[in-house]
């Protein structure tokens, strides 16, 4: 194939770990678009693959493309998606794409996963990608969504004063979290995550999360300059 006939101002590609980083890297931009108005952000299926086109700003359409790896082992699939889904079928748009990945390990550098699998996956991207960017922490998505503490408390309908809970990273000081809440059921990853997610100050992880969140925004918007 080609590439379609349409075409975009940009396309940004996401290629990320699990369900719940695909959701919540899709809230952020959604709450980017409420923070630049008249921007918004829609969801559309072109040739079979569901995407989110950008519209309303002082610029052309931005295309959003993401791909969920879900385990490592299917790290060589992202390749292939983002050179058939995105390159392939619309070359002639300028790619940037981010790694979003955590580290899973909280003793080693982050630099360490731009060896091994991720740096063959760069390297099979970066041919038809004009940038390629690393969201990436030595931390899970959980925590990435404790940046925003006093808005996970808010959530739960738990006191202010509520310490951290001891845990061995994010998903397990969530969980417990969320039992001690008792008012929200269970933490459920995935798609499953909106209304917790959509619930949290995304301005207040921008500052705190130990990685340039803030580079996805400057990439989709540009030239548009806006804070969260």
């Amino acid at each position: 194939m080609t590439g379609s006939v349409r075409t975009f101002e940009r396309g940004i590609a996401l290629i990320v770990e699990g369900a719940t980083e695909k959701m919540f890297y899709q809230v952020y931009l959604e709450r980017c678009c409420d923070a630049c108005p008249p921007a918004h952000m829609d969801k559309e299926l072109l040739d079979g693959d569901v995407c989110f086109v950008i519209r309303g700003c002082s610029h052309g359409e931005r295309l959003v493309m993401s791909h969920s790896m879900d385990t490592i082992t299917q790290m060589p699939n992202a390749g292939a998606w983002f050179n058939r889904a995105c390159k392939g079928k619309f070359p002639a748009v300028p790619w940037s794409v981010f790694l979003c990945y955590d580290a899973d390990e909280y003793n080693h550098p982050v630099s360490k996963f731009r060896e091994g699998d991720w740096a063959r996956l760069r390297e099979e991207i970066e041919e038809g990608a004009e940038n390629v960017f690393d969201l990436a922490a030595e931390a899970d998505i959980e925590d990435v969504l404790m940046c925003d503490y006093a808005g996970v408390l808010a959530w739960l309908l738990l006191a202010p004063d509520t310490p951290v809970p001891s845990g061995r990273n994010g998903k397990n000081k969530l969980r417990r979290l969320f039992q001690l809440s008792g008012r929200r059921g269970a933490y459920h990853a995935g798609e499953r995550s909106r209304g917790f997610v959509e619930s949290l100050d995304m301005a207040q992880i921008e500052a705190q999360v130990p990685f340039d969140l803030g580079e996805l925004r400057r990439r989709v918007f540009e030239p548009v300059i806006f804070d969260l």
